[in-house]
């Protein structure tokens, strides 16, 4: 993410000495910085799985409100030089700096905890440049990012059940979710069929039909029974009706 686009962008009301910095961490960062590791800009220390984690304030708060809500006055984390996260684990934290920090790494969609808008908007960008799948519409639920969830819920519609089935992550789909989802599909197979019953039946009447006697037609009547099975205007209306229904099949 370019560090300029940043500083335009960015609601958090930054200084000029901030925007100093920040352009000189982008600039040190071109060697990956180590947050498991004290660095040059880092004034506070995250305690993960007792593990340290190292960042900067100042990034961290223009980003999350949450995270500016920490330092503010009103909290007793302002002045602290450690602080513990209990519950979370250190990996995820640590590609969470990675993302904030300068230069910052590409969003991949997991870190939505501290609010940070910004990063959402362009994690939804992202995810919708990808294939759609249960993951993403999972992602989607999860932190209400409602093109996303649009987006892979009309996948999940339109794909059949063995491809949706055959994923990771089908189990963690809400039962009622599922439910919907099933219905939807039924509805739409069995408007579909009757619609093919349509057509099935137009092309078995154009059959030509044997009876008793038949034997005893002249050619020309004969002739004329079976060119009702290649009739045009018969054939042209059950392929655009077959057409149509494929259209319903992939909505």
């Amino acid at each position: 993410m370019d560090i300029e686009w940043i500083i335009a962008n960015i609601k958090y009301k930054l200084s000029e000495e901030d925007r100093t910095k920040l352009r000189a961490m982008a600039e040190d960062s071109r060697i990956k910085t180590d947050f498991t590791k004290s660095w040059r800009y880092a004034d506070i220390t995250f305690m993960v799985e007792d593990k340290p984690l190292y960042a900067c304030k100042m990034v961290l708060a223009m980003w999350s409100p949450v995270f500016e809500a920490m330092f503010s006055d009103n909290f007793k984390e302002r002045n602290a030089k450690e602080i513990r996260l209990p519950d979370k684990n250190h990996d995820d934290m640590v590609e969470l700096m990675k993302v904030l920090h300068p230069p910052n790494q590409e969003i991949c969609g997991e870190f939505c905890e501290y609010q940070i808008e910004i990063l959402l908007e362009r994690a939804e960008e992202f995810l919708l440049s990808q294939a759609s799948s249960v993951r993403n519409y999972l992602l989607a639920h999860k932190f209400n990012l409602t093109k996303l969830m649009d987006s892979n819920l009309s996948y999940m519609k339109r794909a059949p059940i063995s491809r949706i089935k055959n994923q990771p992550e089908f189990d963690q789909l809400d039962h009622q979710m599922l439910v919907d989802l099933l219905v939807d599909k039924c509805d739409k197979f069995e408007s579909n069929m009757e619609s093919l019953r349509e057509v099935r039946m137009v092309l078995e009447r154009k059959k030509p039909t044997t009876f008793p006697g038949m034997h005893l037609l002249c050619e020309s009547c004969t002739e004329a029974r079976e060119q009702q099975v290649d009739c045009p205007g018969c054939m042209k209306s059950c392929c655009k009706k077959i057409t149509e229904i494929l259209r319903n099949m992939e909505r």
